[in-house]
């Protein structure tokens, strides 16, 4: 392993989701039976965002994945049992 002292690194699964497709997630897992309200764009809002984690990789020889309604599955139990 490479030395990481000082470095910036990027944990990220090098993949995307959307408000709407988290949104999805949480409502099942919650049983939240109301629809998402939308407004406009705001000046400055982020379109797309997925995070650069080649340097991860190369630096840790790490490539994380993340099953995200499985971890707010684990989330809720934590927060509600």
């Amino acid at each position: 392993m490479t030395d990481i002292k000082n470095e910036i690194i990027n944990v990220s699964t090098n993949s995307s989701i959307s408000i709407n497709e988290l949104f999805s997630i949480i409502k099942n897992s919650l049983g939240y039976d109301l629809s998402p309200e939308y407004s406009s764009s705001r000046k400055g809002d982020i379109k797309n965002s997925i995070l650069d984690n080649r340097k991860l990789v190369k630096m840790m020889g790490i490539c994380p994945s993340v099953n995200v309604s499985q971890n707010i599955e684990e989330m809720k139990t934590a927060m509600f049992m």
